[in-house]
């Protein structure tokens, strides 16, 4: 076999392992090191005065209720989170702040909206199922509560356009069984972006090395000589 084609199946096969090693051995690595993130939906259905918008737009004063101070103080207080998280996330002996804890609590939230539904979706995320299942709930009720106004005699089945939308909570949400990975497309683009980087590089300086080699030796065989 020609000399260079043994060079170039050799370089071939160095960059095939090296890729292999690197995209295997990272993924194994983010898996272990990314924290185990759990997420829970609460479903909401939002039933406004009038025609329903179609667009989310429409709705932007239920996603500015459903996120404000009122409600999310409320669900902290409701379950004891400022201390729960001042011990479990932030290793603090004393509670969090009002204003840590709201903000803490908004970077777990999100609100999406169902495109041509009246549905809004409340989820959130921790590394606790169950705590993140109940937060979800609590949201839900608290904006349910705070939203939806009803004289008492008229019950849930009227609605009066001054009094604003009826809530209805379309399903709860249940602790998450199986986790999700924040970033975890990133971190794999990134590996594969450094293993394909090394396997260009080692099999070259592989290469090179035994050319020096090889060159050293002829040197040392004609210095012998």
């Amino acid at each position: 076999m020609h000399p260079y084609i043994i060079i170039l199946l050799r370089w071939f096969l160095v960059a095939v392992a090296v890729l292999t090693a690197v995209v295997l051995g990272g993924t194994c690595l983010i898996d272990r090191m990314l924290p185990k993130v759990y997420q829970s939906t609460a479903r909401v259905q939002v039933m406004l005065p009038g025609n329903p918008p179609k667009q989310p737009t429409g709705y932007q004063p239920e996603f500015e209720t459903i996120q404000s101070p009122i409600v999310l103080n409320a669900v902290i207080t409701r379950l004891d989170l400022k201390e729960t998280w001042s011990r479990r996330v932030f290793k603090e002996s004393e509670p969090l702040s009002d204003s840590r804890a709201l903000a803490y609590l908004i970077s777990l939230l999100s609100i999406d909206y169902k495109d041509g539904t009246n549905m809004i979706d409340i989820s959130v995320s921790s590394d606790d199922p169950q705590e993140a299942a109940d937060i979800a709930n609590a949201v839900a009720d608290g904006y349910k509560a705070r939203r939806e106004m009803v004289l008492p005699s008229q019950g849930n089945a009227l609605m009066d356009e001054k009094r604003g939308p009826i809530i209805r909570i379309i399903s709860r949400a249940v602790p998450g069984t199986v986790p999700i990975r924040l970033n975890r497309d990133l971190s794999l683009a990134v590996v594969i972006v450094v293993g394909l980087s090394l396997s260009l590089i080692v099999p070259t300086f592989v290469e090179l090395g035994l050319w020096l080699t090889r060159a050293a030796r002829v040197r040392r065989g004609q210095t012998s000589s």
